[in-house]
């Protein structure tokens, strides 16, 4: 009898265990800077605004864009200049 509760006991630690697993990996934080895609099977079904966001995993990609604005040094012309 008490193998039989300690075979219980391990199979609902274990999906337990498995539970949390699933549910951690569909957790997705987008920055305030970023938006995100969600695409689900291979088709967009939406934008995710900044936050924490959950998403069913395994089946959903998310896709993060970087909407900061990227500076870049110039080099002047050497062309015409006004004066």
């Amino acid at each position: 009898m008490a193998l039989i509760d300690l075979g219980n006991t391990f199979f609902t630690i274990i999906l337990v265990l498995a539970i949390i697993l699933i549910f951690a990996k569909g957790v997705v934080i987008v920055q305030p800077y970023q938006q995100a895609l969600e695409i689900r099977l291979g088709q967009y079904k939406g934008r995710l605004n900044p936050g924490f966001r959950w998403v069913i995993p395994f089946i959903t990609d998310i896709i993060k864009i970087d909407l900061r604005t990227q500076v870049m040094d110039v080099p002047p012309s050497g062309g015409h200049h006004q004066g």
